[in-house]
């Protein structure tokens, strides 16, 4: 606004100056006109005049030239001004519409990404789940499939060898070993066994119920013909240790059963037991024995916690549970 202000000023006094100079010279030249009639020549002052008045016209005709372009070349500068304000809300309307609209696709992308991925997770762990719920069950079944199996085959190869005992004479049993005369065959030991793993089993949280286990012992009971042990707990437990230490781990698992079967409550039999099921893979036979140990003898969870022997069940929900107990 002060610039316009100025040009307008500056333009007013060159129109007064122009038109001054005009006035002077209506009033000079009918003077002059009326020298140069009456006078033959003009004088050198006269031409000097002209000469001046001339030089004048020349002059203000290009401060007139001059005061136009400048003129023009400011209200050129000042349409391309308002032009450009004009022009800027819109632009800067159609970035933020822009920016926006680009802002809220990558929020939809990253959201639709976020969602799939938890999706997947959630979908990974239902699976993973079920097919966990789906092997203990499908486990449990081959377990008791098995017990029952060996129960069976058991009680038929204990009647028939009752059987045949039956039927031999007298002064056949003479000549027959000690231990032919007392114990029934490696099937009955084998299922003595098992009946002492599922009692160790009954350790575990929710696995198998007080009913269950002392049915078990009964069976083991009837199933069992032995002679009064000439072998200690502890005896049993050495060999054992042998065994183990040797990479004999079922013929260890055998050892430390008979030694459980004396004292129910050794706390190293136990453990020793866990151990040796922990190296073959047995995972709810080790931990109910471990369980069984730690309820007698709890510093044994501290010893578990640090002891190879439980590294290939180390990452399994029931010994994670007893650790942790």
């Amino acid at each position: 606004m002060k610039l316009k202000f100025w040009l307008a000023c500056a333009i007013v006094s060159v129109n007064i100056n122009i038109a001054a100079v005009a006035v002077d010279r209506q009033n000079t030249m009918p003077a002059l006109l009326a020298q140069a009639k009456g006078a033959p020549a003009i004088s050198p002052t006269e031409r000097q005049e002209l000469q001046q008045l001339r030089l004048e016209k020349e002059i203000r005709d290009r401060v007139q030239a001059e005061v136009d372009r400048a003129f023009s070349r400011l209200t050129t500068s000042m349409d391309l001004l308002l032009f450009a304000i004009a022009l800027f809300p819109v632009v800067t309307a159609l970035a933020v519409w822009l920016l926006r609209r680009s802002s809220i696709d990558q929020i939809v992308s990253e959201t639709r990404a976020q969602l799939q991925k938890e999706a997947q997770k959630q979908l990974t762990a239902e699976i993973a789940d079920e097919f966990s719920k789906q092997s203990a069950i499908f486990t449990q079944e081959i377990e008791n499939l098995e017990a029952k199996l060996i129960a069976y085959i058991t009680s038929q190869t204990g009647a028939i060898y009752f059987k045949e005992q039956e039927d031999v004479p007298i002064h056949a049993t003479a000549n027959l070993p000690v231990e032919t005369e007392f114990n029934v065959p490696n099937i009955a030991a084998a299922i003595e066994i098992e009946a002492d793993n599922s009692e160790a089993q009954e350790r575990m949280p929710a696995q198998i119920s007080n009913e269950q286990f002392e049915s078990g012992e009964q069976v083991e009971d009837s199933l069992s013909v032995t002679t009064q042990e000439v072998l200690n707990a502890n005896d049993y437990l050495e060999r054992g240790n042998e065994h183990f230490a040797a990479g004999r781990y079922v013929e260890a698992n055998n050892s430390y059963n008979q030694a459980v079967k004396l004292d129910r409550d050794l706390p190293s039999a136990r453990y020793q037991n866990a151990r040796a099921y922990a190296m073959r893979g047995s995972i709810n036979a080790a931990v109910g024995n471990l369980q069984w140990a730690i309820d007698v003898e709890p510093t044994y969870k501290e010893m578990a916690k640090s002891d190879s022997a439980f590294d290939e069940i180390r990452e399994s929900e029931q010994f994670h549970k007893v650790i942790e107990e």
